[in-house]
């Protein structure tokens, strides 16, 4: 019986394999999730300072953040049609199940997953065609 010979990996096949089976962060004792679009919409409604570059974000800004990235798409969905509300009583009683010794490498990891889920984005640009800069990264 032949075997066959170990391909290397290319880049493109490894961003299709990250895509696929994203690589797993955990923060503060949990497993944050995939990023999804979903997600990033969600911090953006929250006005999370996680995904605006050099922002502070302040302990319920954190404990936030990692809500929303711990819930798979449709939890998400699910918590924020109750309003924004529900979704801030949630985090009461979510702040409780959380290792705070590993809050303070929360804000960065946290950035590091969301900027790494969208690092491929096509991004608009002013001029209505599409760029390819990471949508995180400093513009200027």
């Amino acid at each position: 019986m032949a075997t066959r010979k170990k391909q290397p990996k290319t880049p493109a096949y490894q961003s299709v394999l990250d895509a696929f089976l994203p690589k797993i962060m955990t923060v503060a004792g949990l497993d944050l999730q995939p990023i999804s679009a979903l997600h990033y919409l969600c911090l953006q409604r929250i006005s999370s300072p996680l995904i605006e570059n050099g922002a502070k974000a302040t302990p319920t800004d954190i404990m936030a953040a990692l809500l929303i990235c711990t819930l798979e798409p449709a939890a998400l969905s699910a918590l924020f049609a109750g309003g924004v509300d529900v979704f801030w009583r949630e985090c009461d009683l979510f702040a409780g199940r959380i290792d705070m010794a590993g809050l303070l490498e929360a804000p960065a990891k946290v950035t590091a997953h969301i900027d790494a889920a969208f690092a491929n984005a096509m991004i608009p640009t002013d001029d209505g065609g599409e760029g390819d800069d990471a949508p995180f990264a400093p513009q200027g």
